[in-house]
């Protein structure tokens, strides 16, 4: 009995060793390992603060004015047949001249003479007689109708764009490696979403000179601003010590800016338009 104990204390003790060798064997693997020096950040997206922007000097612009070709207002009408040509028909036919009497040649008797020659008689010839031709008749050619030809031209246009404000912009960060080491990281391809809104601003001028026609003045009515519904790519810095996401410098794209003419049913849309915007911060923390 004592002798199995003994072996049993032996083994425990041998178990215990070994588990002890395994800790301290983790322990200096682990001490070993160095710790990561990259992690992933992103994708997100984050709201923006609003913003302001305004330009401070007009906007012109020469808008090319596209001719109007003519159009075919009425097709070509050839001429119809109304009545059918109609021949002549024979009615009566032609009677051929006949023979009355026959010809009757002189006779000699000698130391007489001769009695005359009597010619041959005959009846007279009858014509045939026809119904008179009646010629076809046929409605009269109408002629195509064209709308006339408008020719094109150029306009000139102005207006002073104002001050306003967006909001509810987002911008979209993509998934970036940072080092962990580095005090800020520099993410490219930064979105942001501007969304869409259209702002109406005062009238402006528009001049028009189409071919050597005297130039025309127009006073518009509202110029309207529609803010894009796509975005615009920049570039952002993040500051890993306060966590605030600065974008430097941005802008965006005013599109579809239009002039509507007063009294008239016709706009124009106009080339786009890029706005600077202020620096941006957001704190992401």
């Amino acid at each position: 009995m004592k002798r199995s104990g003994s072996r049993r204390a032996a083994t425990l003790r041998i178990r215990t060793g070994s588990l002890a060798v395994a800790g301290v064997l983790a322990l200096v693997v682990a001490s070993c390992t160095p710790p990561p020096t990259t992690f992933d950040l992103g994708p997100l997206t984050v709201p923006l603060p609003p913003i302001s922007a305004s330009i401070a000097d007009p906007v012109e612009y020469e808008i090319a004015v596209p001719g109007i070709p003519s159009v075919q207002l009425t097709p070509y009408i050839p001429p119809i047949q109304l009545t059918p040509y109609i021949p002549p028909v024979e009615l009566t036919p032609y009677i051929p001249p006949v023979e009355l009497t026959p010809y009757i040649p002189p006779v000699c008797i000698p130391f007489v003479g001769c009695s005359p020659a009597v010619p041959a008689t005959y009846s007279p010839a009858v014509p045939a007689t026809y119904s008179p031709e009646v010629p076809a008749t046929y409605s009269p050619e109408v002629p195509a109708t064209y709308s006339p030809e408008i020719p094109g031209g150029t306009c000139s246009a102005m207006y002073a764009p104002p001050s306003f404000s967006i909001t509810d912009m987002t911008a979209t960060l993509p998934e970036v490696t940072v080092d962990a080491a580095a005090s800020t990281v520099v993410i490219p391809n930064v979105t942001i979403d501007v969304p869409a809104a259209d702002v109406i601003i005062g009238s402006g001028s528009v001049g028009c000179s189409v071919l050597g026609l005297p130039a025309v003045n127009l006073s518009t009515g509202d110029v309207k601003l529609t803010f894009p519904a796509q975005s615009v790519v920049q570039q952002a810095t993040l500051n890993l010590a306060t966590g605030v996401l600065t974008l430097s410098n941005p802008s965006f794209t005013v599109t579809g800016v239009g002039l509507s003419f007063l009294g008239l049913n016709a706009a124009f849309d106009l080339p786009d338009l890029t706005i600077p915007l202020p620096t941006i911060t957001v704190p992401l923390t």
